[in-house]
């Protein structure tokens, strides 16, 4: 009585059985709320910690409703309901905060959206085994939204046979086997090649007998990130911001030459792809919009993509080992001057970390004087090595 005829064929749709689970969030939400579409996933929070995942299933605006469901909270009106609740033990406030990167403080009352990356970094870091968050049950239809949960229930053998498969094959025939489209932003690092995520992911789902069919999203939550919790090193072929094996620096120190492969054989492949490692390598390859990292030589708080990956001894001159060196051989440079100045040599860096004056440096140049003096706070033993190549080539 409190639903259109619409609402309650969607609502039937997502519950066979005719039980619900429904949740609320107040008007100030709208705007989040908007954004969800049935299969995203749903975190919830209690007692000082994370308590439950489930997949949003049925949502609606309906005052009627609400006030029915709440009498005491009559202004819950964005109402949806969660299929597939799970429980999630031992993630504390303090620990979801240090995944998010938020204060310790932080209470996480209220209604929050996440961005994909920090949905990712909360899933991987929490452990949650998505395998048990089923994807909603309903049939696709054509113009439908893309749903969540290709990855659900594979595992690293599934995909792994189907990357062999697809090696096997080859792009054409693969694509064509399993009626795939050509990878729009994920591929996943196959030896020396890469292979379209989704195709591999699709092939997969119909080499295990897992249902295929539909029209499935893929983003970083539902490709990148469970690939990559999988062991699956996966660029993101539409940005260079993003690092191969998430953003968790610590990744790259021993399994960068896992993926690399040899770094003389120069292609723009192989470039892209030792850049996308070295971003990640250092913690400017969250790829999330928005983020935030320190220059190494100014020090200035920048969006990532106003900074590269600067080699601090040039890469044509690096021995193979250093190369694979990461991340010592490089180091988070701004696009605003920094970069420019240090790869020209109008500054260098000397093997105490201090930034001097170089051989080609500029009188009254602001953007270089500025800099003089100014002590790194990331040198280490290794990476002064490079930088005292640096500086004798240009002090």
């Amino acid at each position: 009585m409190h639903l259109s005829s619409g609402e309650r064929q969607d609502l039937d749709k997502h519950h066979h059985d005719g039980l619900a689970r429904f949740w609320g969030a107040k008007p100030r939400f709208d705007r989040d709320i908007d954004q969800l579409t049935p299969g995203d996933l749903v975190l919830f929070t209690g007692q000082s910690k994370l308590r439950y995942i489930g997949t949003l299933g049925f949502k609606t605006r309906n005052e009627r409703l609400a006030s029915a469901l709440w009498q005491d909270e009559p202004s819950w009106t964005n109402v949806y309901s969660i299929t597939e609740l799970q429980p999630i033990a031992d993630v504390s406030y303090p620990q979801l905060a240090a995944l998010l990167h938020f204060s310790p403080q932080y209470s996480f009352q209220g209604t929050q959206l996440l961005t994909p990356e920090q949905a990712s970094r909360v899933i991987v870091g929490a452990g949650i085994d998505l395998g048990n968050v089923q994807a909603p049950r309903q049939a696709e239809q054509p113009g439908r939204r893309r749903r969540a949960g290709i990855a659900v229930g594979l595992d690293r053998a599934a995909v792994q046979d189907a990357l062999d498969e697809w090696r096997d094959l080859g792009k054409a025939a693969f694509l064509q086997k399993y009626e795939a489209n050509e990878a729009a932003r994920y591929a996943i690092i196959d030896r020396d090649s890469e292979a379209d995520a989704m195709a591999i992911l699709l092939g997969a789902r119909h080499r295990t007998g897992l249902p295929a069919d539909g029209h499935w999203r893929g983003d970083l939550v539902n490709v990148a990130a469970p690939l990559r919790k999988l062991g699956f090193a996966v660029v993101n072929i539409a940005s260079e911001l993003e690092g191969p094996l998430g953003p968790q620096p610590s990744a790259y120190v021993t399994r960068a030459h896992e993926f690399l492969g040899p770094t003389d054989s120069l292609s723009l492949q192989s470039i892209r792809r030792e850049q996308s490692f070295l971003r990640g390598a250092l913690g400017i390859g969250t790829g999330r919009p928005g983020a935030q990292a320190q220059c190494a030589l100014c020090g200035r708080l920048l969006p990532e993509d106003l900074l590269v990956a600067a080699h601090i001894k040039p890469r044509a001159r690096c021995t193979e080992s250093e190369r694979l060196d990461i991340p010592n051989i490089a180091m988070p440079a701004c696009l605003l001057g920094c970069d420019a100045l240090y790869e020209r040599g109008y500054i260098t860096v000397d093997g105490e970390g201090t930034v001097r004056r170089g051989r080609t440096a500029e009188p009254h140049l602001l953007a270089q004087d500025q800099l003089i003096g100014r002590k790194l706070t990331i040198n280490n033993a290794t990476r002064a090595e490079y930088f005292a190549w640096h500086h004798a080539q240009h002090a």
